[in-house]
């Protein structure tokens, strides 16, 4: 039986337990997922205005234009953990 066990142990996929916690990968986020304060030279400041500006174009709420409603559909938090 012993023997099973450590087989079943060693073979069997162990959940791993969350190294960070959502605050720590909200920073780490934040810094990868937005422009610098101050952009580095290599950065083209000239397109990063057109992006800021054509980005400031864009509305708050948009609609949802595909026939399947994709984007406009209501989902719940079940649904997101069906898919885990």
């Amino acid at each position: 039986a012993v023997f099973w066990k450590n087989i079943k142990r060693m073979a069997d996929p162990q959940p791993l337990g969350i190294s960070v916690t959502a605050d720590e990968l909200r920073d780490v986020f934040r810094g990868r997922l937005n422009p610098p304060e101050i952009l580095p030279p290599q950065f083209d400041s000239t397109q990063h205005k057109i992006n800021q500006t054509l980005a400031s174009l864009l509305p708050e709420v948009t609609q949802d234009s595909t026939p399947e409603g994709f984007f406009s559909e209501k989902w719940t938090e079940d649904d997101a953990q069906a898919h885990l």
